[in-house]
């Protein structure tokens, strides 16, 4: 994944760096890029932590600066949706077999997400994974933890990690327009102002 990133890096930095939405947070996507390019993955991590909630923040239209990803995933469990059941095929198929584990979303394989349910099924199970709370004390997860980052620990600052996050920040970035409609349905910012009328 690091490999894949990094070969590909260059590009993505460009689509982040052309995004309008972007426009306000370019010298912090230019310390970034540097910081990755130069292999500072400790300067890397704390600075794309908060693009991520400035991005969930947008899509919401909120100024409050308690609104985040974390507030996303408590929507999707109020709403008991989970990864799984956004996977295309995948839950319609369990729950089939056993209806007690399929999904609140779909009947059958005609009304599920497709393609783009692969996509916020990896961003939900990332984002539980990313904003599951962390005590200081305790083992260093396996995966990326945002809280452990804050802690300060170091065990993350490395390309690994780092890939990782920027990979996430990228998804999130490209999941705009999917991610609003769940957020506010037909009123969608990009829905309004794409009806006539």
């Amino acid at each position: 994944m690091s490999t894949l990133f990094r070969t590909h890096s260059r590009k993505i930095f460009e689509y982040w760096k052309a995004s309008p939405l972007l426009a306000s947070k370019l010298p912090i996507l230019n310390e970034i890029d540097l910081a990755y390019q130069r292999g500072s993955w400790a300067v890397c991590l704390p600075a794309a932590l908060p693009l991520l909630d400035f991005l969930i923040r947008e899509y919401y239209a909120a100024n409050k600066h308690d609104v985040s990803i974390g507030t996303l995933c408590a929507a999707f469990k109020n709403a008991k949706v989970f990864p799984k059941d956004l996977k295309p095929g995948y839950a319609v198929w369990t729950g089939r077999e056993n209806p007690e584990q399929g999904n609140a979303l779909a009947r059958s394989e005609d009304e599920d997400l497709r393609i783009i349910g692969v996509f916020l099924s990896s961003f939900l199970e990332f984002a539980n994974i990313y904003y599951a709370p962390f005590k200081p004390k305790s083992e260093i997860p396996a995966v990326l933890n945002r809280h452990a980052i804050l802690h300060g620990r170091t065990e993350y600052w490395n390309c690994e990690y780092v890939s990782k996050m920027l990979t996430f920040f990228d998804l999130t970035l490209r999941l705009q327009l999917a991610l609003e409609v769940l957020i506010h349905g037909a009123n969608a910012p990009w829905l309004r102002t794409s009806r006539p009328g």
